[in-house]
Parts: structure tokens; sequence; C-alpha cells
């Protein structure tokens, strides 16, 4: 009986070790029971299967169950050479506010690289990365890509980004999609051309709105800013930059038809933002403009009749802040001021 059990047991036990994120024992991948990923070996599973092309994820729904410190090195969804989306990632994946330790290197003929490679109609948020993402070419710690319909919201990512052309902290390129309530913490370490904090390029009436760069950018291209390098024809509203940007504007860097509204500078960069409603702290830009104040005269309410409380508020002491944004200790500091005696 003793010996029946046993062997009971390693047949149970290996079954479980077995166990695939697409079995049925982890989900149907509906809205209601969406598929439950607790490890590497399931983003791998899941990386792979989106690979088979088809459109596999679309309508599916992902959860993350918990962080992943096991480093994951394979990138979930990728463009192929015929130019279709359908080895992208289309489906849903919520990180529940957990965290992916990502080490992926990709040598000189790889491009589209994140956490996502590639994502089209796809629904990304309240996901959080950290580790490194290399790349010659479209980075980014969330999406590498990220294109018609997309949907990133609520993500965070503390990787260091490299990069050669077009790198960002969220994702690498973005197009005919949004983004939003996003935080980049990390070091984006750019090269010749499209390096921006969120995102390295945006284009066709993207919305980029709600997110805050706190990260270092470092780049010798023309075309680097805080929310974005590049940008065509973008709509980039209610940001912040408090990052330390060197060379390179507080929100964008190629003004292609962008359109920019009520966000504020308050972090040390070569250039600062010209928009007539947006602000920006004097004492932490090298270049002046009619829209720099003193840091006294963007604290505590200065500034609310320039920003809408529906999406600001105000504290004693304190630079304005986001609502409803991840990771409150960031935005905490953000919004302390550094006095310069």
């Amino acid at each position: 009986m003793k010996k029946y059990l046993f062997i009971l047991a390693i047949i149970l036990a290996t079954q479980i070790a077995n166990a695939g994120l697409f079995d049925g024992t982890q989900g149907a991948g509906t809205e209601i029971s969406p598929y439950l990923i607790y490890s590497k070996a399931d983003i791998e599973e899941l990386a792979d299967s989106v690979a088979l092309g088809n459109f596999w994820s679309s309508g599916k729904y992902f959860e993350l169950m918990n962080d992943i410190t096991d480093s994951v090195r394979k990138c979930i969804g990728h463009f192929n050479n015929t130019h279709t989306y359908q080895f992208a990632f289309s489906g849903n994946f919520d990180g529940k506010g957990y965290k992916i330790t990502l080490s992926i290197y990709n040598d000189i003929s790889n491009e589209n690289v994140g956490c996502f490679g590639m994502a089209f109609g796809a629904n990304i948020r309240n996901l959080v990365v950290d580790g490194k993402v290399v790349a010659a070419h479209i980075c980014g710690g969330i999406v590498g890509v990220a294109t018609t319909g997309v949907f990133i919201s609520n993500c965070v990512n503390f990787c260091e980004v490299v990069g050669s052309h077009t790198q960002g902290g969220i994702v690498g390129r973005i197009t005919e999609s949004v983004l939003e309530h996003c935080i980049n913490l990390g070091v984006i370490n750019g090269g010749s051309t499209q390096t921006g904090g969120i995102t390295g390029d945006g284009q066709s009436v993207t919305q980029i709105r709600y997110n805050l760069n706190l990260g270092v950018i470092y780049s010798s291209a023309a075309r680097v800013g805080a929310m974005c390098g590049d940008n065509t024809n973008d709509n980039i509203s209610n940001c912040i930059n408090a990052g330390f940007i060197p060379r390179g504007n507080s929100m964008f860097g190629d003004n292609s038809v962008v359109r920019l509204s009520n966000s504020i500078n308050i972090g040390v960069t070569e250039r600062s933002i010209v928009s007539s409603s947006c602000r920006y702290d004097i004492q932490m830009c090298l270049t002046s403009s009619p829209q720099g104040l003193l840091t006294d005269n963007m604290l505590d309410t200065s500034l609310r009749s320039l920003l809408d409380t529906h999406y600001w508020y105000f504290a004693d002491s304190l630079y304005p802040q986001l609502k409803n944004m991840p990771l409150l200790e960031a935005n905490y500091v953000a919004a302390s001021p550094v006095f310069f005696v």
C-alpha cells in the first residue's frame, strides 16, 4: 500500500511539473477565466504560441499572478518578413502590478524587442518590467513596436534599454494607439536617432497622455525627448518630465505636427517645452523661454488655473501631480522640488 501511494505521488508530481499554460489547469483564456501566468516557463510558452502566427492570441486573456524574477529571454510577439501582423501579440494582458525581470539581448540583425516584441490591437496594462533590453533597432521595456489600436496603460519600466535606432522606456515605436498612465524609471541609452523616456517614436495620431518620465535619457541624436524622440501628428497632453536629459528636449525631440498641451517639465534638460499651456522650472533647464517659472511659482496651487483638476492634484510645497498613476512613491519623488542655494 505504501509503495502504491509513493508511486502515485511521483506520478502526480510529474504531472504538475509538466503542466502547461494552455492545458486547462491555468484558465481558459476568456475574460472570466483568463490564462494564469506564474513562471518564466509560462511566459516562454506564451511566446512560442504567439509565434505560431495566424493571430493566435487575438481575443484571449492573460493574467500575471506573481513576480517573475528568473530572467525572461524571449519576446512575446514579433514582426514577420511577410509584412503582416499575424505573429504579433494581439490579446489582453493584465500584469496586476507584478514585475517581470527581462534579460533580452539581440544581435544587430534583430529588431522589435521588448517584453512584447510586437503588439497589434492588444490591451496591455498594469505591468512592471525590470532588467535589461538590448537591440540594434526598435526596442522598449514593455513593447518593441505597438501598432494599430494598441492600448497600453498603468505600466512601469525599470529596465535599462539600449539601442542604436528608435528606443523608449515603455515602447520603441507606437502608431495609431494609446499610451497612458505609464512611468519610466529606467536608463534609456540611445544611438543615432529617436530616443524617448516613454516612446522613441510616436506616429499617426497616437495619444500620449498622463505619463511620467523619471529616467535618464542618453543619446547623441537630435530627436530626444522625455515623452517621445520623434513624432508625427501625435497628441501629447498632461505629462511630466522629472528625469535627466543632458541633450534633448523636455517633452519631444522632433515636432512634426505635434500637439502638446497641459504638461510640465521639472527635470534637468538641455531645452524645454514651448507650448503656451505648458510650464517648466527655469532652475532645471539650460535654456529659457516665456514658459519658464521659478520653483516657488510652480508649487502648491500655483498652476491650478492652467492644469485641469480632473487629471491633476495639488499639495503643499510640492509640484503638481498626476492622478490615477501607478507606483505612488515615484509620483511623490517627482513632485518633490530641488532648491539650489
